[in-house]
Parts: C-alpha cells; sequence; structure tokens
C-alpha cells in the first residue's frame, strides 16, 4: 500500500541501556513500530566503543533502524519526515537510509508531541499498544557491517579548469 508522507520518532533514546527503544513511522492513517531491544543495544555499544566510534554508536543505530521499519512496513512512502534526533549527524543518518531506499525523500525536523509518530512509539513504551517487529542483535550487526561495505562515491582528484574541456 502506498502512503504519502510519514514521520519517525523514537520513545527513548538509542543511548539509553537501561530500557528498550521504540521506533515508530506513522502518519494519520497508518503506523508502523520497531523495537531495538536493550540488550542489543548495549552488545552494539561495545562493539562501537571497541572500534573507537562511540559518538557514531545512537546515530548509526537510530539510522539502520530507520531503514528496517521502512523495509518491514506494510506501507510504503515516498517522503520521510524525521525527527531531529542526533544534530550534527543529519548527512550521516540520511546517507544509511538512502544507501537501502534511494529514492525515498528524506526531511529532518522537529516532529513534537502530537506527531502521530509520537504516539505510535510512546504507545508501545508504554504498554498500550503491542509492537510490528522487534529487531535482533543479528540483523542490526549484518545492517551496519552493510553500512560499512555500501556504494561509495568516487570522485575525481582533479577537476579540469574550462581550458581543459575543450
Amino acid at each position: 500500500m502506498q502512503t504519502g508522507k510519514v514521520e519517525v520518532d523514537q520513545s527513548v533514546r538509542v543511548e539509553e541501556l537501561t530500557k528498550d527503544t521504540v521506533l515508530a513511522l506513522a502518519n494519520r492513517q497508518v503506523s508502523f513500530t520497531l523495537v531495538i531491544p536493550r540488550r542489543a543495544k548495549r552488545v552494539l555499544r561495545e562493539k562501537f566503543r571497541r572500534e573507537g566510534k562511540r559518538k557514531k554508536f545512537a546515530p548509526y543505530v537510530f539510522a539502520v533502524a530507520i531503514s528496517e521499519a521502512l523495509k518491514r512496513a506494510p506501507f510504503q512512502s515516498s517522503d520521510v519526515v524525521v525527527d531531529i534526533e542526533y544534530p550534527g549527524y543529519e548527512k550521516e543518518i540520511l546517507g544509511i537510509v538512502k544507501q537501502y531506499h534511494p529514492l525515498l525523500e528524506v526531511y529532518f525536523t522537529s516532529i513534537g508531541k502530537k506527531s502521530p509518530a509520537h504516539f505510535a512509539a510512546y504507545g508501545v513504551y508504554i504498554g498500550r499498544k503491542t509492537p510490528d517487529y522487534t529487531i535482533s542483535t543479528s540483523t542490526l550487526l549484518r545492517l551496519l557491517e552493510e553500512t560499512k561495505n555500501g556504494p561509495r562515491t568516487v570522485t575525481p582528484r582533479d577537476k579540469p579548469d574550462d581550458s581543459q574541456l575543450t
């Protein structure tokens, strides 16, 4: 099923390791929720720590979780509005999401507490709704590994000036 724009929000930030994180894709018609278990977050944080990339842990896990939620949702969207959860990491998040969904238009803005995505994520967090999908540690590890080996853009080292083009 094709739907218009969806918003993305999370309840409990990825870096909070004592609780599960709930990520939601939603608009007024549809919603899809994905849970990142606290155990998986602990394993992943340790992996990032060992690699010396502690600061990238939360935004990268957030990005691959968005990609997986978009893949598993029973609807397709052409536009996604992502809540600004990790300021300064929008470019990396966008790159990871676009690696899996190249035709998707992705925007970043503050979506607020009245967003359908906020209600969906919070509803699962407080136990009023059941999650649609719980992502495994192995799936997260595989997705994160794929982002390292994903498509790379090759740019020429020296840009020719106009005189060399004739």
